[in-house]
């Protein structure tokens, strides 16, 4: 099993406010998307991944399923960052996405709040495991828009829902087979906003290592705009993969 990870400031912004965490022993990857004034974007993001090394103890208790305790630990990063935010001015209204996969017994468990996504490559097929939490996301499926419109519609990067936000917060949970070769790609919307699933997948199957692969993302990121940081972070399990094919999820 590989892992790796890379965050890039980007071309404008002025400090990173992403994060991402990697846990080899717990096969355990999370990314993280600030935001907020000055650098709470920063405080809430680095917040919400130190919470996921509790996940190590927790684990170790037999009696919590995967699902209760992601829930434990994204209320925990929701409960410190909402008190952060109402103790401090400069904090005040700073929130931040997460996103994680935890690959354990054949089975990946996927938490997610934001529009940070999660995606699973398969022999090949680059799928989309996550669901923005986005206004666009929300027309699109009550039918107001196409997914072509929503590339270009002025609140397309309206969250709905982050971590910190709201005094609660439940997290989307997804239980997917895990088995060998698959790799699954975490990624702020720094790096999808530039790339497309066909390219993403074409990249992620190249015959290069995990961290040339991520370098190979962030660059093409940069190299297309890099307005925002962009942040990779993946865990690949031993085996072999299929030829390059892309589906929607």
């Amino acid at each position: 099993m590989k892992t790796a990870g890379l965050s890039h400031i980007g071309k404008i912004r002025t400090n990173n406010e992403d994060a991402y965490y990697i846990d080899e022993k717990l096969h355990l990857i999370a990314v993280a998307d600030g935001m907020g004034g000055h650098k709470a974007g920063e405080i809430a993001s680095g917040i919400a991944v130190e919470a996921l090394a509790s996940m190590n103890q927790l684990a170790q208790n037999e009696a919590l399923q995967p699902a209760e305790i992601y829930r434990q630990v994204f209320s925990d990063a929701n409960q410190k960052i909402w008190v952060k935010a109402h103790e401090s001015e400069d904090c005040k209204g700073m929130g931040t996405t997460l996103t994680s996969v935890w690959i354990q017994d054949g089975l990946a468990y996927v938490a997610h709040i934001g529009d940070s996504r999660a995606y699973r490559m398969r022999e090949g097929i680059l799928k989309q495991v996550t669901r923005d939490h986005t206004l666009v996301e929300e027309l699109i499926k009550n039918g107001s828009i196409d997914r072509e419109a929503a590339l270009s519609h002025p609140q397309k990067n309206v969250l709905m829902k982050a971590v910190g936000a709201d005094d609660r917060v439940t997290p989307d949970l997804h239980e997917i087979e895990a088995q060998a070769g698959d790799l699954f790609l975490l990624c702020s919307d720094g790096l999808t906003h530039y790339l497309k699933a066909e390219e993403i997948n074409e990249i992620l199957t190249a015959k290069r290592t995990l961290e040339e692969r991520l370098s190979q993302l962030v660059e093409l990121a940069l190299e297309r705009g890099g307005a925002d940081n962009i942040t990779a972070v993946a865990i690949e399990l031993d085996g072999q993969g299929g030829e390059t094919q892309w589906t929607e999820s």
